[in-house]
């Protein structure tokens, strides 16, 4: 009975654990593409065609930035469903 409650505590401890990390690189992104918009781009005052590339590549920059946080977070998730499954077919 012990030894079930602690396997229990050790996945829920891991899955809390993993969803920390993975805010903690979502918030870690949302600040870089803050101080990026605030102190780079907000400096120069561009306008018009140059305005719009400029908001093209700051979105394709965090969508690639962002692209492997999100690969990684899906990756973890899997490999925990998949611990959870077998640890639950045991």
């Amino acid at each position: 009975m012990l030894d079930e409650l602690w396997q229990e505590f050790k996945t829920v401890l891991k899955w809390l654990l993993f969803g920390l990390l993975e805010a903690l690189f979502i918030s870690v992104w949302v600040i870089i593409q803050w101080a990026v918009d605030k102190h780079v781009i907000a400096t120069y005052e561009v306008e018009g065609i140059s305005k719009v590339v400029l908001t093209i590549a700051q979105s394709l920059f965090a969508f690639i930035t962002l692209l492997p946080i999100l690969l990684h977070i899906i990756e973890s998730s899997v490999r925990m469903i998949k611990r959870t499954w077998r640890n639950l077919n045991e």
